[in-house]
């Protein structure tokens, strides 16, 4: 039966939320291999065949540093967390969070975990292929670790523009949502926040003065 004229009909959050992560890794990955094929542009090089494959391999490992994934090396496991990268796939995650926002039909602001589930779910499957992927005899990357960074930072910065979409189209102000929330939760989450942007302030200061 077709939809009456004051109906919403949205897409399916499942599948939309497919065409978020993989979108969201997509152009991650795209923005990776053009910054490493301006460096490899610039440096000597022989055999363009070799040369490029490796380039590529290298571009995904990027990628999966900027995801907080583990690498097993001859001399043990490394393991790093560049602030730099893991703003990107984080700030890619949020914008399409938002887009799945606008094209899904979400009633109630308490279903946000079923949008970043959906975005989440697909993500982490596309981190754990990659890792598989970009294995090396010199360095294997955590096939584990990119699933489980991968699912973290996709449901969080993906939930997180879900949210921001659904309140603005709803009206609702942050501070009208965290009246919403127990006592101690709110207080637990302003908390947390404080002190999560006092490290990086912090992180910041130091990288700053050791290197300016």
């Amino acid at each position: 039966m077709p939809a009456s004229p004051h109906e919403t009909v949205g897409r399916p959050i499942y599948a939309t939320g497919g065409i978020a992560a993989a979108s969201a890794a997509g152009i991650g990955l795209a923005v990776i291999v053009t910054l490493t094929m301006a460096g490899w542009v610039a440096a000597p090089h022989d055999t363009f065949g070799e040369d490029i494959a490796d380039l590529l391999r290298g571009a995904v490992l990027s990628w999966l540093v900027g995801h907080h994934v583990s690498f097993s090396v001859a001399e043990g496991q490394i393991s790093l967390l560049p602030m730099g990268l893991v703003l990107l796939p984080g700030l890619l995650l949020y914008r399409f969070g938002r887009w799945l926002a606008r094209g899904c039909v979400i009633e109630r602001l308490r279903h946000v975990h079923r949008a970043a589930l959906a975005i989440a779910g697909p993500y982490a499957a596309i981190a754990g292929t990659l890792a598989l992927l970009a294995r090396t005899d010199e360095a294997v990357p955590s096939m584990p670790r990119a699933l489980l960074m991968g699912f973290v930072i996709a449901f969080i910065a993906g939930g997180l523009g879900v949210l921001r979409q659904l309140m603005r189209d709803k009206g609702v102000a942050a501070r009208d949502l965290l009246d919403l929330m127990p006592a101690r939760s709110r207080s637990l989450l302003v908390g947390m926040l404080a002190s999560t942007g006092t490290l990086l302030v912090g992180g910041w200061c130091c990288s700053w003065w050791r290197w300016g």
